[in-house]
C-alpha cells in the first residue's frame, strides 16, 4: 500500500496530468454542458415545441414533431445522387482520412468512372441539373437500395476511399428518418423516458466525449510517467527490498487506470445531479447510477486498453516514437470509429446522439462482447509488458 500511495503522488503531481484534467474538462463544458444546459433552458421556459430538445414532450400545435431513426432509403439515396452530382461538376469529393478534410480531386479517367456508374442509375446525363418526379419514380422502381449501395462503394473506391460515399457515412451525413405525427411522438417520447430512465442517453453522451478525451489527451500523463520509471530502472529496489516486476508495474498500472477512472467519475457527479432536478420537474424517474455505469462500461475498457498499449510500447521503444504510435492509433481509431455506435470492433465505443436508444439497446450486447474483448486483450498486453521488461532487467543485472 505504502508503493501504491508513493506512485499516485507522483503521478497527480505532474503537469501533464494538471494539463490533461483541464482538458477534459474543457471538453466537458464546451462539448457537452452547454447543449444540455441550453435544453434544460428551453424546457424550463415552456417556450415552443422543439423536436430536438430531449426534454421536451410534444403538444398537439406543434407543426415539426421530429424524425424516427428509421432511414428513409429514398430520400437517402436522392440527396446522395443530388450531392454526387454538385461533386462532379466541381471535381471536388470530400473525404475524411484523419477525421479532418481533405477534398478530392480526380483525372479524366476516374471522372469518367463517376459519371458512368451515375447515369447507369438515373438513366440521364449527370450534367442535367432537373430531375422530374417521373424520372425519380421510375428510378425508385428499376433501382434497389442493395444496388445502389453497390455502386456508392465502387464511387467510393474511385474516389479513394474514406469519402462521404461509403456506406457508414451515408447513413450518418444522408439519412433522414421518417417523420412523426402527433400520437407517435408522444409515444415515442413516453417509451424512451420508460427505457432510458432520463440520465441514462446524457451518460451515453457524456462517455463518448469522455471517451475521446481518453484515446487522445490521455497519451501524454500516462506516457510521461512510465517513461521515467522505464529511465530510472526505480522498479529494481523499493524499501530496501527487490519487488517482482509484475507486482511493481501492476502497482503503476493501477494508478493511472484509477486515477483518470475516479478522476471522469467525480466530473459526472454535477451532470447527474442536474438530471435528477430535471427528472423531478418532469417527474419521471431517474437511474442515479446511470453515469456510474455508462463510464465503466464506454470508458473504462477503453482507457485500461490504451494504458496497456502505451506500457508495452515504452518497454520497446525510445519516447518520442512511443508518442508517434500512441498517437497514431488514437488518431486512426477515432478516424474510423462510427459515431452512432456502429463500429463495435473499435477500443472506443461513441454514442453522439444522445436520444438514439432504438439503436443502442440493439448493439448493447455486441457492446458487452467488444469490452469483454478489449479487456482479455489488455491484459495480455500487460503481461507481454511484464515479460519485456523482465528480460531487459536480466540484461541491466548481466551488465552489472
Amino acid at each position: 500500500m505504502k508503493i501504491f500511495k508513493t506512485e499516485l503522488g507522483l503521478f497527480v503531481k505532474s503537469l501533464t496530468f494538471l494539463a490533461f484534467i483541464l482538458a477534459a474538462f474543457a471538453l466537458y463544458f464546451t462539448q457537452y454542458q452547454s447543449s444540455v444546459n441550453h435544453q434544460i433552458t428551453q424546457l424550463h421556459e415552456a417556450g415552443r415545441y422543439d423536436a430536438v430538445n430531449y426534454f421536451m414532450k410534444p403538444t398537439v400545435t406543434s407543426k415539426d414533431f421530429g424524425e424516427s431513426y428509421q432511414i428513409d432509403h429514398q430520400v437517402l439515396m436522392k440527396d446522395v445522387l443530388g450531392t454526387l452530382q454538385m461533386n462532379y461538376q466541381e471535381n471536388t469529393y470530400p473525404t475524411y482520412p484523419l477525421m479532418f478534410l481533405k477534398n478530392v480531386h480526380l483525372n479524366k479517367r476516374d471522372q469518367q468512372k463517376i459519371r458512368d456508374a451515375y447515369e447507369r442509375l438515373m438513366q440521364q446525363p449527370i450534367t442535367q441539373k432537373r430531375v422530374t418526379k417521373v424520372t425519380w419514380k421510375k428510378f425508385y422502381q428499376r433501382i434497389s437500395y442493395a444496388q445502389f449501395l453497390k455502386t456508392t462503394r465502387r464511387i467510393n473506391a474511385i474516389i479513394g476511399g474514406r469519402s462521404i460515399y461509403q456506406t457508414a457515412q451515408l447513413t450518418t451525413l444522408f439519412a433522414s428518418g421518417k417523420k412523426f405525427t402527433y400520437k407517435t411522438a408522444l409515444q415515442n417520447y413516453h417509451q424512451k423516458l420508460k427505457v432510458d430512465q432520463l440520465t441514462r442517453p446524457f451518460a451515453r453522451l457524456f462517455s463518448d466525449y469522455m471517451g475521446i478525451i481518453m484515446m487522445l489527451f490521455s497519451i501524454f500523463p500516462i506516457l510521461l510517467y512510465f517513461t521515467k520509471e522505464a529511465q530510472e530502472h526505480c522498479q529494481d529496489v523499493f524499501g530496501g527490498r527487490t519487488l517482482p516486476t509484475w507486482r511493481y508495474l501492476g502497482y503503476k498500472f493501477l494508478v493511472v487506470v484509477g486515477t483518470l477512472y475516479v478522476a471522469v467519475l467525480l466530473l459526472a457527479i454535477f451532470p447527474t445531479f442536474q438530471l435528477i432536478k430535471v427528472g423531478q420537474f418532469l417527474n419521471v424517474t431517474v437511474d442515479p447510477f446511470a453515469f456510474f455505469k455508462t463510464i465503466s462500461l464506454f470508458v473504462l475498457p477503453t482507457l485500461i486498453f490504451i494504458t496497456a498499449v502505451i506500457l508495452l510500447l515504452v518497454q520497446l521503444f525510445n519516447p518520442v516514437l512511443t508518442l508517434i504510435m500512441s498517437l497514431g492509433l488514437s488518431l486512426f481509431t477515432l478516424g474510423v470509429t462510427d459515431i452512432n455506435g456502429y463500429t463495435t470492433w473499435s477500443p472506443l465505443i461513441r454514442f453522439n446522439i444522445a436520444d438514439n436508444w432504438v439503436l443502442y439497446h440493439k448493439l448493447e450486447q455486441s457492446i458487452y462482447l467488444n469490452r469483454f474483448c478489449y479487456l482479455v486483450l489488455s491484459i495480455i498486453l500487460f503481461f507481454l509488458a511484464v515479460w519485456v521488461n523482465s528480460m531487459k532487467r536480466g540484461d541491466r543485472r548481466d551488465d552489472s
